[in-house]
């Protein structure tokens, strides 16, 4: 069969002339911009106009035609793969279309070659020593804290940056760059414990206390 381009369609648009030259298909049939085209799955289809205008749609597969893409996503959500030909989406990772804010929320982290970026959040009770953080050490060597405590009781604040590293037995960290509203709310350290680096805070009071930190880890 011949397709051939001519004439003016419907309100002046295009129309397409397909032509058959034997069988029961035999004839014209004429497409204008008042119709659709379907094309179904499951041959090569090939339009042709005056050389060197040539369209070739081709489909491969026969029957059914080709695959499809399941699975559900809220509005907002991410999509990414969760197996072959199936998209899944977490709340905690979402798109706001409106302000063009990429969001990773709850426990999640980011991770960018060697480098993994992530937030935590402790609130203390008491002057004891309470653990803010922990992180394999087997895989990473040295990691980047920006700290921000708030002494929830007295209303004063404290925030700093940290800078830590260890050798598979000693965790070291030097605070530095520190600023406070009235006068240090506490101290940090790091120690092994087990297979992790533990980010310690020692509050220097018996208020109650919330830590926020940004982590950064190199491997």
């Amino acid at each position: 069969m011949a397709e051939k381009f001519s004439g003016t369609g419907f309100a002046g648009r295009p129309q397409i002339n397909l032509s058959a030259g034997a069988g029961a298909v035999a004839g014209d049939t004429v497409l204008d911009g008042s119709q659709e085209i379907n094309l179904v799955a499951g041959s090569n289809i090939t339009l042709t106009g005056s050389d060197p205008n040539t369209i070739t749609i081709q489909s491969s597969g026969g029957g059914g035609g080709g695959g499809s893409i399941g699975g559900t996503i809220q509005p907002t959500q991410v999509a990414y793969a969760t197996a072959l030909d199936t998209i899944g989406g977490k709340n905690e990772f979402s798109f706001d279309a409106t302000s063009n804010i990429l969001s990773l929320t709850g426990s999640g982290s980011l991770s960018i070659n060697d480098m993994n970026l992530t937030t935590r959040s402790q609130t203390t009770t008491g002057a004891a020593v309470s653990n803010i953080d922990s992180w394999g050490f087997s895989s990473y060597r040295s990691v980047k804290y920006i700290i921000q405590v708030a002494d929830t009781t007295a209303g004063e604040y404290q925030t700093s940056e940290l800078l830590g590293v260890h050798d598979g037995t000693t965790g070291y960290v030097v605070e530095y760059g520190t600023i406070f509203s009235d006068a240090p709310l506490g101290s940090f350290n790091g120690v092994i414990s087990g297979a992790n680096f533990v980010l310690q805070f020692t509050p220097g009071s018996a208020n109650n206390h919330t830590v926020k930190v940004i982590r950064s880890l190199l491997s």
